[in-house]
């Protein structure tokens, strides 16, 4: 009798610490899981999304001569999703001058490019005329991507 209440005593407590253990170790998990899609979303992973995530290419910035002298401009972004599974990317853009010096900026929207799939967004299209000629000589990158 002592062994058999010895064995159910060390069991009583072994079973709620192996529980304890389980959900504590699942609370931790979806806490990761949420920080690292707050992350995503937030665009603190920029880095980590461009190299895993999405391929994002910017062409040159062309100013194209309208009717009446009012001309239009584009910088054509190409993003392809490297992902397995439909995502949708925010890309924001930056223009800088020689000095660093922010010219303008603009944000890019992919919604739901399938695995594999690739789309040109055209930014920098609605400018006022007096940034033509920065923009022109402006060095163009990307400060941050977010995927949902």
């Amino acid at each position: 009798m002592a062994i058999v209440g010895l064995i159910l005593g060390i069991t009583s407590i072994a079973i709620p610490i192996s529980m304890y253990s389980a959900v504590s170790d699942a609370v931790d998990e979806a806490s990761e899981n949420i920080n690292q899609t707050m992350d995503d979303m937030s665009g603190d992973n920029t880095e980590e999304i461009l190299k895993n995530d999405v391929q994002v290419d910017l062409s040159e910035f062309t100013v194209i001569p309208g009717a009446y002298g009012l001309d239009s401009s584009e910088l054509v972004v190409s993003v392809r999703n490297k992902m397995t599974e439909s995502k949708s990317f925010t890309i924001k853009i930056e223009a800088v001058d020689a000095d660093g010096k922010r010219i303008d900026d603009d944000t890019v929207y992919a919604n739901d490019l399938g695995s594999g799939q690739a789309q040109d967004f055209k930014a920098f299209s609605l400018i006022s005329s007096d940034k033509y000629e920065a923009l022109q000589s402006a060095t163009f990158k990307i400060i941050s991507v977010s995927k949902i």
